[in-house]
């Protein structure tokens, strides 16, 4: 059995999670270790450390790993990873050394993903007690993404509209993918 991977990269507020929430329920789901983290106290975000990239981290190469299922779908992957570790290592959060050697993971590891559908923001953004809604670090986060898909020539497919058009895209994604396996 070939595993399919696919994963919803973008910032906060953009309906990565309800995406994932409409899409087949076979499908193997890896939901945002992020909120997991901020439950258990970890700070993430413009809070985050470099312990908690260290730890987000090894989820995601534990979370590649798995081959459960035929189609496995990531809410969140490395891309999302990588730029909040750019945003940590700019506010000098982290040493250069630390930051080439996350660089390393994320350039060794993000071609795993068959599918890395790029959502950019199209909704106001929402309190819930994660995700951070000041809008100067917010827009930085959106241009950090810009940077890294532009600079590191990451293969996303961008995806945009109501979630019916979205998983309409998904699906057409994934059965394209299929049919060439």
């Amino acid at each position: 059995m070939q595993t399919i991977r696919i994963a919803f990269s973008g910032a906060a507020c953009t309906g990565k999670t309800t995406l994932m929430k409409a899409m087949d329920p076979s499908y193997k789901y890896f939901a945002s270790m992020a909120r997991d983290l901020a439950s258990r106290g970890i700070k993430i975000n413009e809070k985050g450390t470099i312990e908690s990239q260290n730890v987000l981290l090894e989820q995601h190469l534990i979370n590649l790993d798995c081959e459960e299922a035929e189609v496995q779908v990531y809410d969140r992957c490395l891309l999302d990873w990588f730029v909040f570790t750019q945003d940590l290592y700019n506010h000098k959060g982290m040493s250069t050394e630390d930051f080439k050697r996350f660089e390393q993971y994320f350039l060794k590891n993000i071609d795993r993903y068959d599918i890395i559908c790029y959502i950019d923001p199209e909704f106001k953004l929402q309190e819930d007690g994660v995700r951070n809604i000041n809008p100067y670090y917010y827009n930085n986060i959106v241009d950090l993404f810009h940077k890294t898909i532009y600079n590191y020539s990451v293969p996303v497919e961008r995806i945009s509209g109501t979630v019916e058009e979205r998983l309409e895209k998904v699906k057409c994604l994934l059965k394209s993918h299929m049919s060439r396996h």
